[in-house]
């Protein structure tokens, strides 16, 4: 026995929903994490922060911004989609899986060789990593790491409430 049952406006619509709010909420975090860095490094800031994690949201949000154009094509506007069409968004969706995987370690070795030229080096104390997302710090001196340092301890020490 087949299930026909179509699913309800409201569902699809919550779909759309969350699928726009994570395309503009991954494109958000990479804008800002990369206008931050960018700004640390023109300003010669004494501690710069490189979030590899954000790098790899680029490609996440245009891949996710081609699923959402089909799903906007042939659900919201009912229309089927052509074969020039689906080689359109597979084509896009692929260059964002390639960025995923590509600008993040461009980005990171970009960032590192231009760090260590200008005599900046990492404070592993600070620095995390969890699986392939990265949050390395990079300092102009020692002291600096030390007061990061002091700094993060303090923050973990403090109660929440």
């Amino acid at each position: 026995m087949e299930n026909n049952k179509k699913p309800s406006a409201l569902f699809k619509y919550s779909f759309l929903v969350v699928f726009i709010l994570m395309t503009f909420g991954a494109m958000y975090w990479f804008i800002v994490s990369t206008m931050d860095l960018i700004e640390q490094v023109v300003t010669h800031s004494p501690s710069v922060v490189f979030d590899k994690g954000s790098f790899y949201l680029l490609g996440v949000s245009i891949g996710l911004c081609a699923l959402l154009f089909a799903m906007i094509y042939e659900g919201l506007i009912k229309k089927e989609l052509t074969e020039t069409i689906t080689k359109r968004v597979t084509r896009v969706a692929l260059i964002g899986i390639g960025l995923m995987i590509i600008l993040p370690q461009i980005a990171h070795y970009a960032v590192e060789d231009n760090m260590k030229s200008n005599g900046y080096m990492v404070c592993e104390p600070v620095s995390s990593s969890w699986l392939m997302y990265k949050h390395i710090v990079y300092v102009s001196n020692a002291e600096t790491c030390v007061e990061l340092f002091a700094e993060k301890e303090k923050n973990l020490s403090e109660p929440l409430f």
